[in-house]
């Protein structure tokens, strides 16, 4: 003989209606919804440290980009430091790479890059917050980098870089498989790309 509730729960199968007892998840149902869940959030995470790794290059980039037009802005406004005793002949920034020996950045080794003026028989004048360094892991890219300094002269204008090719220079910067390049050609033209 079949019992009351078996009976009741077959009626209630085939009017579409669930028992109380067969409510709920399955592990399985649960164990799948968890797997897409955490999948979807480490890709959200993988493309989150890739997107700030990449904003970690643009800003350096930028960066080295401001102190470029800051030092070509002092020069053709002529802007004489203090501490320039003698005649200014221009604004100078000195990019140092890891293979660089002689650099005006390199007195510290976390140094990158530097901006300084030149001044007429005078070491050059250096100022406060201008010595700056790139970001962890963010160097530059010293077999694509052909020039280590850019000078922007007081009077004639333009710039005149030490290394490059046929008058224009490029600044590579390069981390976390990613690159970012700077373009000074000598009319004192920068551009990053």
């Amino acid at each position: 003989m079949i019992e009351r509730s078996k009976i009741k729960d077959l009626a209630l199968r085939r009017s579409g209606q669930r028992s109380k007892r067969n409510e709920g998840f399955t592990l399985l149902e649960l164990i799948i919804v968890f797997a897409i869940i955490s999948i979807m959030v480490t890709l959200g995470i993988a493309a989150f440290v890739d997107y700030n790794r990449a904003q970690t290059l643009n800003v350096a980039a930028l960066e080295v980009v401001a102190t470029l037009n800051l030092a070509k802005s002092r020069a053709q406004s002529q802007v004489k430091p203090e501490d320039c005793r003698n005649t200014l002949n221009g604004y100078k920034v000195g990019i140092c790479s890891r293979d660089a020996l002689k650099c005006k950045a390199n007195t510290n080794s976390k140094i990158k890059y530097a901006f300084y003026a030149d001044c007429s028989n005078e070491n050059f004048v250096s100022f406060a917050n201008t010595n700056k360094t790139l970001p962890t892991d963010i160097i530059f890219d010293s077999t694509s980098t052909n020039i280590t300094s850019i000078f922007f002269p007081v009077l004639t204008g333009g710039a005149v870089l030490t290394g490059g090719v046929n008058g224009s220079g490029r600044i590579v910067l390069s981390g976390y498989g990613k690159t970012k390049t700077i373009t000074i050609d000598s009319s004192g033209n920068i551009n990053s790309n």
